[in-house]
């Protein structure tokens, strides 16, 4: 079922990424927010597996380079905590993370 999660999260991180292309902002948020919430379910589903945390890190990461071109950094860097702790597993902390969305 992971798999299934995989599929779905890269044809909307590809859709999310010709829409930003494209200057389609709202399209592209939409799609960066369907493409994290899809690559979470494969990290919920298969923990132990590294890359889902990092596709989920670089996911956030690309969110946020977006919002920043649109100006609402606020909203960017709460993408980029996200990112940095995208990676950890659960029960582990960064220092001054700051909350996740």
């Amino acid at each position: 079922q992971h798999w299934e999660q995989i599929k779905i999260e890269f044809a909307a991180l590809n859709q999310a990424g010709a829409l930003r292309q494209l200057g389609e902002w709202q399209s592209a948020e939409q799609a960066f927010r369907e493409a994290i919430g899809h690559q979470q379910r494969a990290v919920e589903l298969s923990p132990g597996i590294p890359s889902y945390r990092a596709f989920l890190a670089a996911e956030y990461q690309n969110y946020a380079e977006l919002l920043r071109e649109r100006g609402n950094s606020s909203a960017a860097e709460k993408m980029e905590i996200a990112a940095r702790n995208a990676g950890l597993r659960r029960g582990e902390t960064q220092a001054a993370s700051g909350s996740v969305p």
